[in-house]
């Protein structure tokens, strides 16, 4: 190494360092280096939108390190009782940002509701919180696209969006397709709270199709209905168990008031 280059390699191990030693900050990892920088840019605006849309601090005040892992998307503790960060996995392997906004927006979801705890509930409003993401960027990169491609393609976001909409509604039972058609998002919230406990709570039934339709679906309801976001993290309270085997929770009567 040359002279002239370590101050900027010491310059750059400080900032890293700094990133990860900050609160609720977020670094991407796993990534060959021109891909993880243009990720990194993204992950900071979908972190930024997060906090922004729920207007609370996050559960836990921990750094937040993401990175390409086959088995994702997922949100991890590196220690479940006394962790230091918290761990995103995702599944993008190469430049397709919808995919990465869409995943890292639902897994900083579960971030803001406590990764401890899961079940439908939290499941739909971590999805929700993907589609809020992705129309929000759209929008920016709209007109403050941070390169002149990002600008050219910022339609892609909410497109993304409207396919996974559009999926999920065309699997669903021909009376839930009309009532959404009609936008009677009361009718549609009672259907799908009626259908809240169809799944295991188990990580292989939250990931199941149905349990992933059902969940859009909810999705949808939540944003047409305006539904409050800090409300919405209130059903991630109180703290679930420290056991492991508390991850799968059922949220109990707030499961059925949000929806209805």
């Amino acid at each position: 190494m040359t002279s002239a280059s370590r101050p900027a390699t010491v310059f750059f191990g400080c900032f890293v360092l700094a990133r990860l030693c900050a609160g609720e900050s977020i670094s991407v990892e796993g990534y060959e280096s021109g891909l993880q920088r243009h990720f990194q840019f993204i992950a900071d605006e979908v972190w930024r939108i997060a906090k922004e849309t729920f207007r609370i601090k996050p559960p836990l005040d921990l750094p937040i390190v993401c990175r390409y892992g086959a088995s994702g998307p997922v949100t991890r503790l590196d220690d479940w009782i006394h962790p230091s960060r918290i761990e995103i996995g995702i599944s993008t392997v190469g430049p397709y940002d919808s995919q990465f906004v869409y995943q890292l927006g639902h897994e900083l979801g579960h971030v803001m509701l406590n990764p401890r705890r899961s079940n439908a509930l939290i499941e739909a409003i971590a999805t929700a919180v993907s589609y809020e993401v992705l129309d929000q960027l759209s929008e920016k990169w709209k007109t403050k696209a941070p390169f002149e491609y990002a600008r050219v393609h910022a339609d892609e976001f909410r497109k993304y969006r409207e396919r996974a909409e559009r999926e999920a509604i065309s699997r669903a039972q021909p009376l839930l397709q009309q009532v959404i058609a009609e936008q009677d998002w009361e009718i549609a919230g009672a259907y799908l709270a009626d259908h809240m406990r169809d799944f295991e709570l188990t990580e292989k039934g939250m990931k199941s199709q149905p349990a992933r339709d059902w969940q859009s679906l909810a999705a949808i309801v939540f944003r047409a209905a305006k539904t409050d976001w800090p409300r919405l993290a209130r059903c991630a309270v109180p703290e679930p168990g420290l056991e492991l085997g508390f991850r799968y929770q059922d949220a109990g009567p707030c499961q059925y008031g949000m929806l209805r």
